[in-house]
């Protein structure tokens, strides 16, 4: 029986078409997998920090943690203050055990009675430096002075809700956050609008008014 040569030509292009998918396989796996890999981990990081937002990611405030603590504490509610730009940093109403400050104010370090002129130098004096605090019964004061200017900021526990006054000496037009709403189901057993009249506070049911 006769033996059959290989013919040269065609091993030749057995090995050249072996080495170019070798070649291409290596190159999907360099290029592709790991862009897969990074697409999925920014997709992971963009769904963590849907809820918050965006503007505020990634600045300054994110890292001046609140320090050097006061309490306060009534029949209704237990709360924490700082004296690093005279924040509430916790805020709890005892009645339902709910703390009232949400995670996204914690984790961007944006809190009640945060103050804001529209000038980023002022603010971030006014939003950071260190405030006196002083308790007085149901009341609390806390103040900040320099040479030229100065803010009081009261806080006046009324029983079932705190009012809250802002005087400035020399200042822009201030405006002051109260905090955010909690995203969670209710747990109050009213919602709706509150109306203030006089020295009485009267809390509305929405299905009660009328057009």
């Amino acid at each position: 029986m006769q033996k059959q040569e290989i013919d040269p030509k065609k091993l030749f292009l057995i090995v050249v078409l072996a080495t170019l998918f070798i070649f291409a396989y290596q190159a999907y796996l360099i290029l592709f997998v790991p862009q897969n890999s990074q697409q999925t981990q920014v997709s992971q990081e963009k769904k963590a920090s849907e809820t918050l937002p965006q503007l505020m990611l990634g600045t300054l405030r994110e890292k001046l943690k609140p320090s050097n603590f006061v309490n306060y504490r009534s029949e209704h509610f237990e709360l924490v203050l700082s004296e690093e730009g005279g924040r509430i940093v916790s805020f709890k109403d005892l009645k339902y055990n709910k703390e009232l400050i949400t995670e996204e104010e914690k984790k961007l370090n944006f809190y009640p009675l945060e103050v804001f002129t529209g000038d980023p130098q002022i603010d971030s004096v006014l939003n950071s430096e260190r405030y006196q605090i002083k308790i007085e019964k149901n009341k609390i004061t806390l103040s900040l002075a320099r040479e030229d200017w100065s803010l009081i900021k009261v806080l006046e526990d009324k029983g079932t809700y705190f009012k809250v006054n802002i005087k400035t000496n020399n200042l822009p037009d201030v405006f002051v956050s109260v905090g955010t709403q909690v995203k969670e189901d209710e747990f109050y057993t009213h919602s709706g609008p509150v109306v203030k009249l006089g020295d009485k506070v009267l809390r509305l049911d929405i299905k009660d008014i009328q057009a």
